[in-house]
């Protein structure tokens, strides 16, 4: 059971566009530097905003995947630099 605040009697979710949904949201960036065929793990992987690239909820099919180019700290992932 939720509590509504006085005199609300249903609840309704808030009118957002994509674009303010997407500065909330979060994506996967790399955490360092890493070379041709590094294998992805938790540690080569960070959180940051706004959601510019591929979303926080795909973490664990990113994690175990084998790089195919060299990327930079912070560099956004994307599913075509992986194998």
């Amino acid at each position: 059971m939720y509590l509504l605040p006085w005199g609300v009697t249903k609840r309704t979710l808030m009118n957002l566009k994509f674009s303010e949904l997407e500065k909330m949201g979060k994506m996967i960036v790399y955490s360092s530097d890493l070379s041709i065929g590094a294998k992805i793990s938790d540690e080569n992987l960070e959180m940051r905003s706004p959601l510019e690239g591929i979303s926080t909820s795909h973490w664990d099919s990113i994690v175990g995947k084998t790089l195919k180019k060299n990327v930079l700290a912070l560099d956004p992932v994307a599913y075509e630099d992986l194998i």
